[in-house]
Order: C-alpha cells, then structure tokens, then sequence
C-alpha cells in the first residue's frame, strides 16, 4: 500500500512539474511576440493629417514613447533620401548616450509609411528576429480620417521576454511605440489653428502650436562615427 501511495505521488509530482513546464513555456512564447494595433479618427483631410505624419524623424521626436535622458533630439540622414524605401535615419539623444538608426521599408503617399529599427545603443536589435512599425492613413468618410498604428515584434533568447514581463514601457519605448493621444492633439489642434486663420479670427494659430512641423528634411550628411553602445 505504501508503495502504491508512492509511486501516486510521484507521478502527481511528475504531472504537476509537466504542466508548469507547458504553462511556462506558453507564457514565454507570448512574451515573444509583440503585436499592437491601434486606431484613432481625427477630423481633417487624409491628405493633411498624412503631411502631419509621414515625416518620419519629426513623428517619431514628436510622438515616440521614448522620453528623459534617452528622447531624441537630433536626426541625420545615413542613407537614401529620406523618404524613399531604403532610408535610413539616425536619431540621437542630446547628451549622445542614446542613438538609434531607423530604416523606412514603406512608404505609400497618403496611406502608409513603415519602418524597422535596424541598431540602437541598448543592443535592442541583437535580440530581435522582427520589427517593424506602420502607420497607414485611411480617408473613410469626407473630413474623417482613420489613423492605424501597427507594432510587431519577434524576440530571441530571453532579455527582451523579461524586459518586457518587468518593464512592459521600456521595452516599449525601445521598440519606437508612439502615443496616437498626442497624435489626434497635435493634427487636431493644428486643424483648429488653421482654421482660425483663415476665418480672419485671431489671425494666428494658437500659441505653442505651430502651424508646420520643423524642417528637418535636409539635415547635414556628414557621416560621424556611431557614439558608443550604452549599457543595458
């Protein structure tokens, strides 16, 4: 009898240690798959929330979780044109701690723009087997604009699964999400702006909103060495 009870609880033991391992290696699996998607409507053209949007550098300062120490400050251009596909741009921080390079590997007038992140300082890209980012612009009734934000990402190894199942947000940010809060605020209120203006009203825009984001199309070309990898 004895020896019945024991041989039950090992193979409870053995079952219980066997459905740890699936639950744990399921949970992993997810932590290895990013995949957001959101959308937001804003009330203007698509052809005027697209020229607020499809200038990548500008978009990504402006709209990126990115924020403190590590906000990007300055963009050069590293290759391409800057808006064609094959465009690559480096944003750096303003103490050049951090830097990232960012690929455009999309790009449809007035419907979709998309880029990857191909190096960083924090060595992001060393564990990451996939990324790429999207935001597509869709005109669904006249005056109202659909704005979608895709992020999808595929990690290797473990550093990124536990950065993102301790620090969900830095992991984020790493990653280029941006804030479609800001996004709407920013189109929406430049559209009020405008309109201000061309109703005779204040005869300006409302202060602290410019009307046109900051060129920023033709920086320098020169090419500098990278500054050196941060520490995780």
């Amino acid at each position: 009898m004895e020896l019945n009870n024991a041989v039950v609880g090992i193979l409870i033991g053995l079952l219980a240690i066997i459905l740890v391992s699936v639950a744990a290696s399921g949970i992993f699996r997810s932590l290895s798959r990013l995949q957001l998607h959101r959308s937001i409507l804003v009330h203007v053209p698509a052809e005027r929330a697209w020229n607020r949007v499809s200038d990548l550098p500008y978009f990504v300062s402006r709209h990126g979780r990115v924020r403190g120490a590590a906000a990007i400050d300055e963009w050069s251009l590293r290759e391409g044109d800057g808006h064609s596909v094959g465009s690559v741009w480096r944003g750096t921080s303003r103490d050049r701690k951090f830097w990232v390079d960012l690929q455009i590997t999309r790009r449809e007038r007035v419907n979709e723009i998309a880029f990857r992140l191909i190096r960083d300082s924090y060595r992001t890209h060393r564990a990451l087997r996939q990324h790429r980012a999207s935001l597509k612009v869709r005109e669904i009734n006249p005056g109202i604009t659909k704005i979608t934000w895709e992020l999808q990402a595929r990690f290797r190894g473990v550093r990124l699964p536990l950065l993102r199942l301790l620090t969900p947000s830095v992991i984020h940010a790493r990653l280029l999400d941006i804030s479609l809060r800001t996004v709407k605020a920013s189109i929406e209120t430049l559209e009020e702006g405008q309109a201000a203006v061309a109703s005779g009203g204040a005869g300006r825009a409302k202060a602290g909103h410019p009307t046109d984001p900051p060129s920023i199309l033709n920086p320098s070309r020169t090419r500098r060495p990278p500054p050196p990898e941060a520490s995780v």
